[in-house]
């Protein structure tokens, strides 16, 4: 089976940084849209049970008046796909990292990519698509490099206006980013990365804050990953 189509199961709930290329941009936007990024303000989640959304940068993959849904895309776990699922292992995936994306939906595995060619895969926004598991295989047995697939397990939901609430109290910046920064591995703080991104006064806040404790991946991130 494929992982779960797009908005399935959506729960209520530096300056000194290397050049960086023309085609990594982002902006600040003012409301929460399909396809945006999430940023934690820095003094939000620095203890507690949800320490795994300090610094945080989330990819908002459905967003409606019924809800919203998004997925971590900087909490890597000690897993690769090839230790959670032998299908995925078999289908040329084994080494591919898996990210915990949130604490909704235990057995739920999400997939994100650029390419357009593969089938059962569906947009979110521009340059970046979400499932299709047998279409990615296909194309990896065709040539298309495993990396250009990312995997996570769990994902972020959030209740009709939950999440344009948390917005109004300064939990979460939003920005509008291109496919290659949303689609990037980074070995570096990916959160200070993308804020820096956004004009001096966020890339001076990135720097006050990239050597802030960042949380760790939960440990049982890979734990009931649901089989493809």
């Amino acid at each position: 089976a494929a992982p779960p189509a797009v908005g399935a199961a959506l729960v209520g709930g530096d300056a000194g940084a290397p050049a960086r290329a023309s085609s990594e941009w982002a902006h600040p936007i003012a409301l929460p849209e399909e396809g945006c990024v999430l940023l934690a303000h820095p003094q939000m989640f620095t203890d507690g049970q949800q320490k795994y959304f300090h610094q945080a940068v989330i990819f908002l993959f459905d967003h409606s008046k019924e809800g919203s849904a998004g997925i971590i895309l900087n909490r890597k776990t000690s897993y690769t796909m090839g230790a959670v699922s032998t299908e995925a292992r078999d289908a040329g995936f084994a080494d591919c990292p898996l990210y915990l994306g949130g604490d909704v939906g235990k057995d739920t595995i999400h997939m994100l990519h650029p390419h357009v060619g593969v089938e059962g895969s569906a947009e979110v926004v521009r340059g970046v698509r979400m499932g299709g598991f047998e279409g990615a295989s296909a194309a990896v047995a065709e040539g298309t490099p495993a990396t250009d697939f990312r995997w996570f397990v769990r994902y972020c939901g959030w209740g009709p206006g939950q999440l344009e609430k948390e917005v109004g109290l300064n939990v979460w910046i939003l920005a509008a980013a291109s496919p290659e920064v949303i689609l990037g591995e980074t070995e570096g703080n990916k959160w200070a990365e993308v804020l820096s991104l956004l004009g001096e006064d966020y890339a001076q806040m990135a720097r006050a804050h990239e050597t802030d404790n960042v949380a760790e991946d939960g440990g049982d991130s890979g734990d009931g990953a649901r089989r493809l």
